[in-house]
């Protein structure tokens, strides 16, 4: 999704083990962090994950592969799939924020607008 280091890259997670990862929830987790934006991008439910912490990651690379690890994700009738969340750091409050989606939108217009320019 950008450039960053990748600051957690799990690929332990155990359906019987509750601390085989950092969130069982999560599954096989990647979270890249991108310095010149100041957001964290995470990647969790890979059955395999492609990367290591301190590595640098440009767009395009490859993060692993979609799973469905997880609590949640390996229940019967969950297919394989991503979840993708964009974490902004909010230095006034000192905390990370959910980027929501009508945020999102509004970058990819905006970067649609600049490609066609």
């Amino acid at each position: 999704m950008g450039s960053g280091i990748v600051v957690l890259a799990e690929t332990g997670w155990q359906e019987e083990d509750e601390v085989s990862t950092s969130s069982t929830k999560g599954g096989n987790t990647v979270i890249v962090y991108n310095y010149l934006t100041k957001e964290f991008s995470r990647y969790a439910h890979l059955d395999e994950v492609s990367l290591e912490p301190g590595q640098l990651v440009m767009p395009g690379d490859k993060v692993g592969t979609v799973g469905h690890t997880g609590t949640n994700a390996c229940k019967p009738g969950h297919g394989g799939h991503l979840h993708f969340e964009i974490n902004a750091y909010n230095s006034d409050k000192k905390t990370n924020e959910s980027v929501l989606a009508p945020q999102l939108k509004e970058r990819i217009e905006n970067t649609r607008a600049l490609a066609s320019n």
